[in-house]
């Protein structure tokens, strides 16, 4: 009677474990069904190792023949009576601490999701007795599951209480039939990934586990071959896996400590062997096995401890837990440990020792990523263009090192040897800016370096910026790499203009092709079109050109000419200003030079080009006109005389006979050399900074805040414009050195004629306001004859 109700109740409560956790697979998600399905092998393995024999290996084989029939076997310890109750009731006897053969708790009922029916091949440990045992969870409800489970019960007690002798057996299998299975593609599915997970992390595996000896799949048998102690490093071992099939070997550098293992994959690189990096699919907690479900948890390298406390469904391990959080501690201690051994070692590929997943949402994980960041960040790691080893952080916690970065395979050298030249920017070497990518999130690219470096900038700022090398050349590299890389979106990208300030390229002016002497007439017209213009260094690539603005000489030509005719409709000789008088002056240069071109470009302004001559040129013509038929002057000795500035000034106050010797000095014709004219430029930029730095320091005086500004606004190379006492003047800056002031041009001249103008001088060391009296002084002059004055 008594016996009658245990079995009972034994019945009762297998049948409602059995049920309800079928329920919870059948019902639950979709997605919950998929992670049941891919953990199928790593319950069945860890059995599998439950099953091991003291001081001995378990050897596990694996055969699935691609769409009906899975088999999983082992050659470990056989069925004891517990075992067999444990796996027809799902009753499991883990609670016990001791280590039992052959677990069969909730766990294992999720491999039915595979196939409800599982053959079971073993034998009885204690006489190798043979069996087969055939779970049945096809069932649907209570008594469905019953009956099937009362069947297994009845076949356990014949295996049990049989005197007869079976054949002898000593391994065991579990054989699933997918043509049970509710989702046949689903399961084919699951156990394809399984192995897969299987063979991600096989040489961690066993590695750690030190029960299994080899894992077979399919004929292909994977077998740890050698472990190896590295001298250098303590209590550091070299685990080489090896596959069958292909010979091919797996290596993973374990280091040991008290509470577990840390690991991470080597590689054979050239004639080094590198560090691997980890697979995303590999997790990074071991209990003895993968914690599946633990992938992304931040840590570098893989962690192994079979005291870890691991959640219910072994996908992680408890946060809070203090077992868990000290082992973690000492494992990071241990990580320090190899990262700081191998970090004079960037030849092995260390970067693959600081990758892990950095975005967290516990604060715990939060806390782990810092103190990791905290050792990674700050160990000289990274061996740079410049050949020095850095750490990625400098002294006062700066990223300091950069990652070049371009959007195709094809140009990312060429990038990485542009952005390499910079001088105050440390980039990895080529060869590993791919591996420290992730690790430094720090990426520098070609828009990157516009949108900070060129954006509101100056080219004076960029010359700054890159140092040494030559910008314009460097500039010239960028935009073209950008015209190999891009499509589309050159707008976001800045050129420099004329005026050295970087713009939106498609805000600037195409000046390819156009005659410079319009461009500078132009500007003169409207000194803001230089921020318009293209710097005139910059090479623009075709595909740059495709967005900017276009003109023309014709259309450029159009508007100096309506300019023109708007002046002289409201100006005339009389009182024509110096600004239209230096633009006119331009204008009618122009024409002297390019005649024919100028004859089509302006129609109209060419043929009435006597209107744009000043009234003092005008007088001067006719008084040389007078003279030349005075003097009864050759065509060919006016040519010689207009040659010789010098001799043509005195020729006009000449009032005797011209000589043979005279007409011989006609042919004398003054030229400027190349590096006369350079000298002179140099002197007069040297004496326009030291007049402009006089002039700021003086209060009367008012100019522009710097000498660039200044320059944009001068009527030439030699006159600016400033405000003294609140009234506008001109500046006539002239060098003095030899102490003699030198006039070259009618402009000059021009602005001494007006009655707001001031003249100063400067000899590389003093500078000074002359004035007439100064000059009267300096040359003792004390008659100035009046002629032709009035």
């Amino acid at each position: 009677m008594v016996h009658d109700i245990k079995d009972a109740m034994l019945l009762n409560s297998a049948v409602g474990t059995i049920f309800n956790e079928l329920e919870k697979l059948r019902k639950s998600s979709k997605e919950n069904q998929e992670i049941f399905r891919k953990r199928w092998i790593w319950e069945l393995i860890q059995n599998a190792s439950d099953c091991c024999r003291d001081g001995e290996k378990i050897d596990i084989e694996i055969k699935f023949d691609g769409h009906s029939k899975l088999s999983f076997g082992h050659n470990g310890k056989g069925f004891k009576e517990e075992n067999l109750w444990s796996m027809v009731t799902q009753i499991s006897s883990k609670q016990s601490d001791d280590k039992t053969t052959g677990q069969f708790g909730t766990g294992f009922i999720t491999t039915t999701l595979l196939s409800p029916k599982i053959t079971i091949e073993s034998f009885l440990e204690n006489d190798n007795q043979s069996f087969d045992l055939y779970l049945d969870r096809t069932g649907q409800t209570r008594k469905e599951i019953r009956d099937s489970i009362r069947k297994n019960i009845d076949l356990i007690e014949q295996v049990l209480t049989t005197d007869d002798h079976f054949q002898e057996r000593n391994t065991t299998s579990f054989i699933y039939n997918l043509e049970y299975s509710d989702n046949k593609e689903k399961s084919i599915e699951a156990i394809n990934y399984g192995i897969e997970s299987l063979i991600s992390h096989i040489v961690y595996l066993l590695s750690f586990n030190r029960e299994i000896n080899s894992i077979k799949y399919n004929g292909n048998k994977f077998e740890v071959i050698q472990r190896s102690k590295i001298s250098s490093l303590s209590n550091t071992t070299i685990v080489t896996v090896l596959e069958g099939d292909t010979g091919n070997e797996q290596k993973v550098l374990n280091l040991n400590f008290p509470e577990g293992t840390i690991a991470v994959p080597l590689l054979k690189k050239s004639d080094c062997t590198c560090f691997g990096e980890i697979s995303k699919d590999v997790a990074r907690l071991f209990c003895s096995f993968p914690l599946i479900g633990s992938e992304n948890y931040p840590f570098p390298v893989v962690l192994n401890s079979n005291k870890f406390n691991v959640e219910i469904d072994r996908d992680g391990i408890f946060e809070s837990d203090s077992v868990n959080v000290c082992i973690v501690e000492e494992a990071m201690s241990q990580y320090k440990r190899i990262l700081s051994h191998f970090s004079n070692q960037p030849i092995r590929d260390t970067f693959n020792l600081c990758k892990f997943d950095r975005q967290q949402s516990s604060e715990y994980k939060k806390q782990l990523v810092s103190e990791l960041d905290s050792i990674i960040m700050n160990e000289k790691l990274i061996k740079t263009n410049s050949k020095k080893l850095l750490p990625i952080k400098d002294s006062e916690g700066e990223i300091q090192i950069f990652v070049p970065n371009s959007r195709m395979e094809k140009y990312k050298e060429s990038v990485w040897k542009l952005i390499s030249r910079i001088p105050n920017i440390n980039v990895p070497e080529y060869q590993y800016i791919d591996g420290w990518r992730s690790v430094i999130n720090n990426d520098i690219t070609l828009k990157s370096i516009s949108d900070k470096e060129f954006k509101n900038k100056t080219i004076q700022e960029l010359a700054d910026w890159l140092g040494e090398i030559d910008y314009i050349d460097w500039l010239n590299n960028y935009y073209q790499l950008l015209n190999d890389l891009l499509d589309k979106g050159f707008e976001e990208y800045y050129i420099p203009n004329y005026s050295g300030v970087f713009r939106q390229s498609n805000e600037l002016i195409l000046t390819e092709n156009i005659m410079p002497e319009l461009i500078e007439i132009w500007t003169t017209i409207n000194k803001s079109r230089f921020k318009r213009i293209v710097l005139s260094e910059i090479i623009v690539p075709e595909k740059f050109k495709e967005i900017m603005i276009k003109k023309s000489n014709e259309k450029i030509a159009e508007n100096i000419s309506d300019h023109i005719y708007s002046l002289l409709s409201k100006e005339t000789q009389e009182n024509r200003t110096i600004e239209t008088n230096v633009l006119f002056d331009k204008v009618l240069k122009l024409f002297v030079q390019k005649p024919d071109e100028c004859e089509k470009l302006f129609p109209s302004i060419y043929k009435e080009r006597t209107k744009l001559r000043s009234k003092q040129f005008s007088e001067q013509l006719n008084h040389f006109g007078d003279v030349i038929s005075e003097k009864n002057i050759s065509i060919e000795d006016l040519n010689a005389i207009v040659s010789n500035e010098k001799f043509l000034s005195e020729f006009l106050d000449f009032d005797g006979e011209i000589t043979e010797e005279m007409k011989k000095q006609f042919q004398h014709i003054s030229k400027q050399s190349y590096y006369s004219k350079k000298k002179v430029d140099e002197l007069i930029e040297r004496s326009t900074k030291n007049v402009f730095t006089k002039l700021t320091k003086n209060v009367n005086y008012v100019v522009p805040s710097t000498i660039e500004k200044w320059q944009e606004k001068k009527l030439s190379d030699t006159i600016f414009k400033a405000t003294k006492n609140d009234k506008e003047i001109y500046i006539v800056i002239r060098p003095s050195d030899e102490d003699k002031i030198i006039f070259y041009e009618d402009k000059e001249l021009n602005v001494l004629d007006t009655n707001n103008y001031e003249l100063w001088t400067d000899n590389g060391e003093n500078v000074k306001l002359v004035t007439l009296g100064d000059i009267l002084k300096t040359t003792k002059i004390s008659v100035i004859p009046l002629r032709n004055l009035y």
